[in-house]
């Protein structure tokens, strides 16, 4: 009690509002009341870890933005590579139809 009287006793002099104490049911109350206010007016739930956590759910879109363009051009490929002929007449050539080879070669021309 006796802290508690010259703590308001320096309040009170320098101008302050009389001290009350501390109460600390009342403070986690108010600590838990303006969490739960931030997390209702934050678009994202994680902003209140911090960057880390931010910054590894970006890459984890980014990566999945790349990897989806990137399937996206190897369907494209495969399609025109299955255009060829190449392989169409062997007995595995529904696994080689999605290659490269599939296209041909080239022929050679020999001049005499």
């Amino acid at each position: 009690m006796e802290v508690d009287e010259r703590l308001e006793q320096i309040i009170l002099n320098t101008g302050g509002a009389k001290y009350c104490g501390t109460n600390i049911i009342e403070d986690q109350r108010r600590v838990n009341q303006d969490i739960q206010r931030n997390i209702k007016s934050s678009d994202d739930p994680f902003n209140n870890y911090g960057f880390g956590i931010i910054a590894y759910f970006k890459l984890l879109q980014y990566l999945m933005y790349a990897y989806t363009l990137i399937c996206a051009m190897a369907l494209l490929l495969m399609y025109i590579y299955a255009k060829g002929g190449t392989y169409s007449d062997e007995r595995n050539g529904y696994l080689a139809k999605y290659t490269l080879g599939n296209l041909g070669q080239s022929q050679a021309d020999c001049v005499n």
